[in-house]
């Protein structure tokens, strides 16, 4: 389990709070003894498991710690001044979800705490120290004293294989800001799906790791960021892919012709068809890869092909300016590449360049 070992004098935030270490014999003037499994004489000791108190606060006895001191954590006043003025807290907006100790809750608008699951360590709880650590890790529930004066609940949310869904009580639907300006920058279908980024504990929105599917990668070009719209490609395009679009664009393939014309009779002839054909292949990949970009000698430009080593048994990308090669050409060479990197491609390449 990973500790660590504060030093006295040493300040940290936690939960919005300003603490710093003070050598101490005595727990009386710790700021944390509401929430330390130790200390606390209530159930609000759930709030703050045993591993997370080491994970952020570190040991406090002398006997555990490697100075053989033993000390307090206490409010910082002058980094807090403005919070002990005013018990304001960061009230999350009904819909938003957030992590504590492992667990993910959502904001529910309704005012029966019995059906809140964070009524066992609320701040029901007569010890202030408790109550300021629950409204710093949850927030105001009550419309008096939250900031859209509305009245809430804490429902703990569990994944099934598919969707977070909430359990037990009132089940309500509650969708936040962030969700409804998703859904008005992007298509209403079945074909979008929304995401809402969870809070932590310091009420900052949490990173988005996304779990990508094999085979699958980013559309850099095709997201929009700024919105918040991140869509997705296949990582390797198939021949189908290649003649799904030339037939969206009417573009008319090189293949369509080669199997258009009378077919092979002896294996001389199966061979050679067999060839022109995958030649035929590769020139529609290049097609779509170029779209609407046409090959021109008389301008000074590079364009690229990809060429076969048989000493290293290796494909590689070549480039001329003007020299016309007699090569299926590529406009940009990260795409002539893409196709060598292909392993849907292999074959093609390995007939066409005889690298069978």
């Amino acid at each position: 389990m990973e500790q660590i070992e504060r030093n006295i004098g040493e300040k940290f935030t936690y939960n919005g709070r300003t603490f710093v270490v003070k050598a101490s014999q005595t727990c009386n003037e710790c700021n944390i003894n509401g929430i330390c499994p130790k200390c606390t004489s209530n159930d609000f000791s759930k709030v703050l498991s045993s591993n997370e108190l080491l994970k952020v606060f570190g040991h406090c006895s002398i006997g555990m710690r490697k100075d053989n001191t033993s000390v307090v954590f206490v409010y910082d006043d002058d980094a807090n001044k403005d919070d002990n003025k005013s018990d304001s807290y960061n009230d999350y907006a009904i819909g938003t979800r957030f992590t504590h100790d492992g667990d993910t809750y959502e904001v529910v608008e309704d005012s029966d705490c019995r059906y809140c699951d964070a009524y066992s360590i609320c701040s029901k709880s007569k010890d202030k120290i408790a109550n300021k650590a629950f409204r710093h890790i949850f927030g105001n529930c009550s419309s008096n004293k939250r900031s859209d004066g509305k009245n809430v609940m804490f429902k703990k949310l569990v994944k099934d294989s598919t969707t977070i869904s909430s359990t037990g009580g009132l089940e309500k639907q509650a969708s936040s800001e962030a969700a409804s300006d998703s859904s008005s920058n992007t298509d209403s279908n079945n074909d979008v799906q929304d995401v809402i980024p969870l809070y932590d504990n310091n009420n900052r929105l949490k990173t988005l790791n996304i779990g990508m599917p094999k085979g699958y990668e980013i559309d850099i070009e095709e997201c929009d960021f700024a919105k918040g719209v991140i869509k997705f490609k296949k990582k390797y395009i198939t021949i189908d892919d290649v003649y799904d679009k030339l037939n969206s664009t009417n573009i008319v393939s090189y293949a369509k012709y080669v199997k258009y014309t009378s077919g092979p009779s002896t294996e001389e002839e199966l061979n050679k068809n067999n060839y022109l054909i995958n030649l035929a292949n590769l020139m529609d990949i290049a097609q779509y890869y170029n779209g609407d970009w046409k090959l021109n000698f008389k301008e000074f430009a590079p364009r690229y092909f990809i060429k076969f080593d048989i000493i290293s048994n290796h494909f590689s990308v070549g480039h001329c300016m003007q020299t016309n090669s007699h090569c299926v050409y590529f406009k940009n060479e990260e795409d002539a590449q893409s196709v060598i990197d292909n392993p849907n491609f292999k074959e093609i390449l390995d007939i066409v360049y005889g690298n069978i």
